[in-house]
């Protein structure tokens, strides 16, 4: 047996090394979406290839970014692609850099990049030598995001970046980020989008639902509805909803599917976004009157949808927006709920008041980011009330005011937000809808079409609309039979419906205190109500409405 010393001049000279992996266990999904997204990888790491063989005269920074809606699988995919690659992975996530004493996480990174380093400088693999950073987004701090200064960890991390490609080092960044911020040191980007497609989320929900309910084979009908309603849902929400469903069958003792259960998740994509997307229960048929706008409607959104081949044999376009402009309270917000349930769309909705922020640039990240939920939850509805108190018309607010700057800054936003629209098919159309009061307070450049198409003017209900408005509130409340609607409906004239809301709620609170015991509403309290109430709206408002509409539309 030989004895020896080793110290800091010994010279070891190892002849085979074993490194251990991490085994990957997540299913290979073979998606459309999956398979574009593993051909940009394969191109990246020809480039890694051809670098390190010293191919290429010139040199460029080895890093990418993947960026994707959290967990659409960014991951998981990475992890399988970066096996089959066999690459040499040396992986930093948060978890790793949070350290209790200032400056342990900056030592940390350093650690992490020397060892690849040295690895790289040791070792000759044939696989390239990747520094793989998870989550890069949950290195920000609130401090980070809202002052010019950024993490002392991630400027450790963008300065170690730097040096490998001074220092001549073939090493490959790569990182993932459900973000929108921009990271500067990652010049290529690569974005793995939701499944936009029906037929995409079809795919990802029959494999799954095979892999967690082996013995249900879902039906061709059931995979197509669930596949409507599931807009938004990445491949993590398709797992759980499968994992859900075969729990619920395990514990109920089930035999078959009930064609409601795609209702028991809520996409991750939706819960973790600023921004509220769900789907309306509204219908035109809640809505009294106006028949000549739900026409209109029909015939140039509704239609278009229903009919594509028809639509595009004639090269008609769906339209980009719909501004709806009238006085208050005549059911502008409640057309375009309905409208996007007519058209079975995903509905984002937002004012002013969420919009604005005391931050520079905030609002206009807002707006990017509705636009982008929109993308993700396509064929999606981005409904703005109250446009006017967002964006004004130039030539008024054109004040140095900083609330005048504001607007501006989104009304520039917006436009170019708008005219980003493109729309190849149903499955990712983005309709935008406006709502104002003040319809000579909107900028031209969005009154013009390209951007809102059609403007359609909601007008006060007239007798034979508040007639109709009254037959509707009649079937959720009790209204004595003697009770005449016609009479009614030609004594509220000027009524908005609003206004008819509030007479018909007063009406049922004066029978409520007359008599605790009552159970309709008699003809007597809506005279009561009617003697104390009045229109909300006067007559030169109204007319205001019709001077604008022709006005507007005989230029």
């Amino acid at each position: 047996m030989e004895f020896f010393i080793v110290n800091d001049q010994s010279l070891i000279n190892l002849k085979e090394c074993f490194i251990k992996s991490k085994q990957i266990c997540e299913p290979r999904l073979e998606l459309k979406t999956y398979t574009q997204v593993q051909q940009e990888l394969n191109e990246f790491m020809t480039l890694v290839q051809l670098q390190r063989s010293q191919k290429l005269r010139l040199r460029i920074p080895l890093n990418l970014l993947v960026r994707g809606a959290s967990g659409c699988g960014k991951t998981a995919l990475l992890e399988t692609w970066l096996k089959d690659q066999q690459c040499n992975v040396f992986r930093i996530n948060s978890l790793q850099i949070v350290q209790p004493l200032p400056g342990d996480s900056e030592v940390q990174i350093r650690k992490i990049f020397q060892a690849a380093i040295s690895f790289e400088k040791h070792f000759k693999s044939k696989g390239a030598t990747v520094i793989f950073l998870e989550d890069l987004h949950l290195w920000y701090t609130d401090f980070g995001k809202n002052s010019k200064t950024i993490p002392s960890s991630l400027g450790e991390l963008f300065l170690q970046i730097g040096q490998l490609f001074k220092m001549g080092q073939e090493i490959m960044c790569l990182a993932t980020t459900s973000s929108s911020e921009k990271f500067d040191k990652f010049e290529t980007e690569i974005t793995m989008n939701p499944f936009v497609k029906a037929d995409e989320r079809i795919q990802a929900i029959a494999q799954l639902f095979s892999e967690s309910i082996p013995s249900k084979n879902l039906s061709s009908s059931l995979l197509e509805l669930t596949a409507k309603q599931a807009r938004g849902y990445t491949i993590a929400d398709f797992k759980l909803l499968a994992d859900n469903v075969a729990f619920s069958l395990l514990a109920k003792s089930q035999k078959s599917l009930d064609y409601g259960f795609h209702l028991q998740l809520k996409p991750v994509a939706l819960t973790n976004s600023d921004v509220t997307a769900y789907k309306p229960t509204e219908s035109f048929d809640t809505i009294g009157g106006i028949n000549h706008l739900k026409k209109i409607l029909n015939a140039s959104i509704l239609a278009g949808l229903k009919h594509v081949d028809a639509f595009s044999r004639l090269g008609l376009q769906l339209p980009k927006g719909i501004l709806l402009y009238g006085p208050p309270g005549c059911a502008k917000t409640t057309i375009a709920k309905s409208l996007a349930n007519e058209a079975n769309m995903t509905f984002i909705a937002t004012s002013g008041a969420e919009v604005y922020s005391p931050y520079i640039g905030c609002a206009e990240k807002f707006i990017a980011k509705l636009f982008d939920a929109a993308r993700k939850n396509a064929p999606c509805m981005i409904f703005l009330d109250e446009i006017d108190t967002l964006v004004g018309r130039r030539s008024i607010s054109s004040s140095s005011t900083g609330s005048s700057d504001v607007q501006m800054r989104i009304l520039s936003t917006l436009l170019t937000e708008m005219d980003g629209i493109v729309s190849a098919n149903t499955d990712s159309y983005i309709l935008v809808v406006a709502a104002t009061n003040r319809p000579d307070m909107i900028d031209e450049a969005l009154m013009r079409p390209g951007r809102f198409d059609k403007l359609l003017h909601v007008p006060v209900p007239d007798c034979d609309t508040r007639n109709l408005i009254f037959q509707l509130y009649s079937k959720r409340m009790p209204f004595s039979s003697d009770l005449s609607l016609e009479s009614l409906a030609s004594r509220t004239g000027n009524f908005s419906g609003a206004d008819i809301c509030n007479l018909c709620n007063e009406a049922a609170m004066r029978a409520f205190q007359r008599n605790l015991c009552s159970t309709e509403i008699q003809t007597e309290d809506f005279e009561y109500v009617l003697s104390e109430t009045k229109s909300s709206l006067t007559q030169q408002q109204i007319d205001w409405y019709y001077q604008f509409e022709s006005k507007y539309f005989q230029r």
